[in-house]
């Protein structure tokens, strides 16, 4: 899927404030795949990086929480990532994110209750892009 979303998209689908984001970009945690080099240029990310977004907002949300930093490193992880290779990952039963392995998501079967599920995030973000493309 090629589509690539505005953040507008984002915030819609993360809950994240606009300055919280703002923040993100500016500093570097979150590079767009396109815009955002002046005034008036809109931002846009790649699905894999908004996939990436919303697990590092449970993460940091979540009882452990991470550090800034480590929110650059998870969305980097997802956008390096291929859907086929995801999709991959569901299909042996790893839907739930429990670390970096080098510059790539680990992904396991869920083990405690704290864990991301990245499957149903990932259903959340295609079919939030199908609604846009008017196909629900």
């Amino acid at each position: 899927m090629a589509k690539l979303l505005s953040t507008g998209d984002v915030l819609g689908l993360t809950g994240l404030p606009a300055k919280t984001f703002d923040e993100w970009n500016s500093k570097g945690i979150v590079v767009p795949k396109e815009g955002g080099e002046g005034h008036g240029s809109h931002r846009k990310f790649t699905w894999m990086q908004v996939l990436g977004i919303l697990v590092a907002v449970e993460l940091r949300n979540g009882e452990r929480g991470c550090v800034l930093p480590y929110v650059g490193k998870v969305v980097a992880a997802f956008a390096a990532m291929d859907e086929k290779e995801l999709q991959a990952a569901f299909k042996k039963g790893a839907t739930h994110f429990l670390t970096l392995a080098g510059n790539r998501p680990y992904l396991e079967g869920p083990r405690c209750s704290d864990m991301v599920n990245v499957q149903q995030i990932y259903r959340s973000v295609i079919l939030h892009i199908q609604e846009m493309e008017g196909r629900i």
